[in-house]
């Protein structure tokens, strides 16, 4: 049964691969064939190309590598070890995914092949869950300067609990305070002030300590509320205080807490003070670092509070990573601005910050804020330590519009909207294991991706009854594959300086000069194959033999599916030569090479410029959208679309800055102003088209300048001519007034005698006699 099953799987991969050939995949032909003949061993075959496939038959006396239908024709097809003629993906659900119906990120698993140098994308979507559990830890400053805050929380009640249900409805919560180390100079230590460290106020409060936790996970809010309501303030020095030791606890000591798998984690860190970090430690004696271990007995009391220095920014940024665990601080004004720094910093994904009242009123509002500000980002990484030849790149479109960017986050999504990611898988030299797997991991949540990777270059030849023991070497189909200095049937003849087969007639050294003469064959340089090593492989400009899309052989480049030329260089695609539609380069030039070659006087991506006269250019494809355009400008953002001759429109908001190669410009005029309304346009991954719009700019036309100017001119004449007869007046009124002052002053100095106009009435006379 068993036999006939896989008779009946291998008939159906020979179906499929000539299904796929008719779906549009590249042929093999007659150079497949050619390359496929040369290879000699299974693993060779496979690797060689994904038209070649193997027959490990031990009757079969015909070429072992050969194309399928070759191959099925003359060999039985149960002992052909079939080649993935594409690489497949394979996408099927997490085995517990049937009773986890709020899973925030599909597929978990999946299943890839992958060829050396062909890359695979893969697809997965994030999308946070309504009701998604949520852990949240409440760690409480118990100082006495906090000693109105701890009130307030005792007074929320049921508030917390119906600001949480509008969260999620599966929460739980735990409780626990700090204050600093109990020994000098964080606290006083004298006998008075350990028993109550708030004498000095003339008040009542518990002995100080560095960390207590109070309460582990619960759904209960009325088991929460008593453990806060239980809590007593304390005191100490100084202002630092060890909340890092508090973090660095609920984070390592997350399962006896009571922290789970599948949820997402908060702590609400409340304080109005500094933080005490590494190396402060020294000052009371404690100098031990802790690398993880949990110091926290049953009774939630640290147990070495003496001995241990404090944890470093960068230790809780880590453990915060590791546990996936989101920081919310909330602190006051004049502190918050410490806690922005680090947030802006080191802790930038970690944490988020909040300005807290003095009432402390407005903590909810900070739990709330600081929710919604992590679930609204979302951020992937892979270690491929395990896999060093494999090579990651995320790509995410964000705004949910099919464009991709080269990203691994995405922040300020909408809540509860799904977001697209791909990854690019590129195996970068064949991994000589059958399978690995990658994990794709996500920062704020406890679900995982696992990518079964498996290389396609080895052979399992599953058939077989009688498997060689290979002495030097491994068993590849049956046959022997000796390790470097060994030969024979069963790699168990060393080599001793044999070197015929290494030179040809024609030449005077070992393979060519280019390779090594192992056992009687030459092993070739990178670049060179052949024989004797004799051919040189074409290389592009990043030195990848056949562009990293071929196999060389003899020289010559037998192209991967999709590319072709004498260096495999030349991609068959079309897609980069369409816009929107199945018209190749506007019908203004022809495609080649996945690129556009334009007709004279157009040019561009799609061809779709015309050279115009006088330098001024036309684009063709701008009338197509620019009526879409002006038609939505009043209420463009990411979810507006428009569709015309069946092309589906993204329009979009972008800065005036924006630059891009593709643009358009609608000009109008507005009363006096000539408006310009730029915009861009780019292709989406899945045939759509995106619109960039840029803010209307407005500016006077030449006409409304020469009537403002005509105006002004007017303006100015006239009031030239009005400040001029004022001068004047102001002129002459001045002389006047200067003859009037002189006219006085003249007439004051006057006697009657002096007017000419007068005659005296008395006449004199003078006596002639008289002596």
């Amino acid at each position: 049964m068993t036999t006939m099953n896989t008779l009946i799987c291998k008939i159906f991969i020979v179906f499929l691969c000539l299904f796929e050939h008719g779906a549009g995949k590249k042929i093999c032909d007659a150079d497949h064939k050619f390359l496929c003949r040369k290879q000699t061993e299974c693993s060779s075959c496979i690797r060689a190309h994904a038209c070649c496939n193997w027959c490990y038959d031990p009757t079969f006396k015909g070429a072992k590598c050969d194309l399928a239908d070759s191959l099925t024709r003359e060999c039985n097809v149960f002992y052909i070890e079939f080649n993935k003629n594409e690489t497949q993906m394979q996408n099927f659900n997490a085995e517990d995914s049937n009773d986890d119906s709020d899973a925030q990120i599909t597929p978990r698993k999946i299943n890839v092949f992958l060829r050396k140098e062909e890359p695979v994308n893969i697809s997965f979507t994030y999308q946070a869950a309504r009701n998604y559990p949520l852990e949240l830890y409440y760690l409480a400053d118990l100082s006495y300067s906090m000693r109105h805050h701890i009130e307030t929380l005792k007074s929320l009640g049921d508030e917390l609990s119906k600001n949480l249900q509008r969260l999620t409805t599966n929460y739980k919560l735990a409780f626990g305070s700090f204050l600093d180390k109990p020994g000098m100079p964080f606290t006083q230590t004298d006998e008075q002030h350990l028993k109550n460290p708030c004498r000095w106020d003339g008040a009542e409060c518990n002995p100080s300590y560095l960390f207590k936790h109070i309460l582990n996970f619960t759904h209960s809010s009325d088991r929460f509320f008593k453990a806060v309501n239980k809590s007593k303030i304390s005191a100490n020095a100084d202002d630092p205080d060890g909340a890092l030791e508090a973090i660095f606890h609920i984070l390592v000591c997350g399962e006896k807490f009571g922290w789970t798998q599948e949820s997402r984690k908060l702590v609400i860190l409340s304080t109005d003070s500094f933080l005490h970090v590494a190396g402060d430690g020294i000052l009371v004696g404690a100098t031990l670092r802790n690398n993880g271990t949990c110091l926290i007995n049953y009774n939630g009391e640290h147990t070495a509070p003496l001995q241990y220095d404090y944890p470093s920014i960068d230790e809780i940024r880590y453990w915060l990573r590791e546990k996936k665990v989101n920081l919310i601080v909330a602190a006051p004004r004049e502190k918050s601005g410490y806690y922005l720094n680090l947030a802006n910093s080191i802790l930038e994904k970690e944490m988020y910050v909040g300005e807290l009242e003095r009432d402390s009123s407005n903590i909810l509002d900070l739990v709330s804020d600081g929710f919604k500000r992590f679930i609204r980002q979302v951020e992937f990484s892979a270690n491929t330590s395990d896999i060093p030849n494999l090579s990651v790149r995320f790509f995410a479109d964000c705004n949910g519009i099919g464009i991709f960017e080269e990203l691994n986050e995405c922040k300020n999504i909408n809540e509860y909207d799904p977001i697209n990611f791909k990854a690019e898988l590129n195996l970068t030299e064949w991994e000589d294991s059958d399978s690995e797997t990658l994990i794709i991991r996500e920062k704020n949540i406890n679900e995982e991706i696992f990518v079964r990777i498996e290389t396609v270059g080895r052979c399992k030849c599953t058939n077989l009854k009688n498997i060689k023991t290979c002495i030097h070497g491994i068993n590849d189909c049956d046959q022997c594959k000796c390790d470097g200095g060994w030969k024979g049937e069963y790699c168990e003849e060393e080599c001793t300086g044999n070197t015929i087969g290494c030179i040809a007639n024609t030449s005077d050294y070992y393979c060519s000069g280019r390779g090594e003469c192992q056992c009687g064959k030459c092993e070739c340089e990178r670049t060179y194959s052949g024989e004797f090593c004799q051919y040189k492989c074409p290389v592009d400009d990043n030195g990848k033999i056949c562009a990293g899309h071929g196999t060389c052989t003899d020289g010559n480049c037998v192209c991967f599916s999709d590319y072709s030329g004498h260096n495999c260089n030349c991609s068959t695609s079309l897609e980069s030569c369409k816009f929107g539609t199945d018209v190749l380069c506007n019908n203004k030039g022809t495609c080649s090479c996945n690129e556009c070659q334009c007709d004279d006087n157009f040019f561009g991506a799609y061809c779709e410029k015309l050279k115009g006269e006088n330098q001024v250019d036309e684009n063709l494809l701008c009338k197509n959208f620019d009526s879409i355009v002006k038609d939505n400008q009043e209420n463009i953002d990411d979810t507006s679309t428009s569709t015309a001759d069946n092309i589906t429109t993204y329009l979009k908001y972008v800065s005036q800055n924006y630059i891009c190669s593709q643009e358009c410009t609608i000009v109008s005029f507005e009363g006096n102003d000539r408006c310009k309304l730029r915009y861009c346009y780019e292709k989406t991954d899945f045939g759509g088209i995106q619109l960039l719009v840029t803010p209307k700019y407005c500016s006077k036309t030449a006409q409304a300048y020469g009537i403002n100017l005509a105006i002004g001119l007017f303006t100015a004449i006239v009031g030239v001519g009005i400040l001029f007869i004022f001068i004047k007046k102001w002129q002459i009124s001045k002389l006047d007034q200067a003859e009037f002052k002189k006219f006085q002053a003249s007439k004051a100095s006057e006697t009657i005698e002096s007017n000419p106009l007068y005659k005296s009435p008395l006449t004199s006379y003078r006596n002639p006699l008289k002596r």
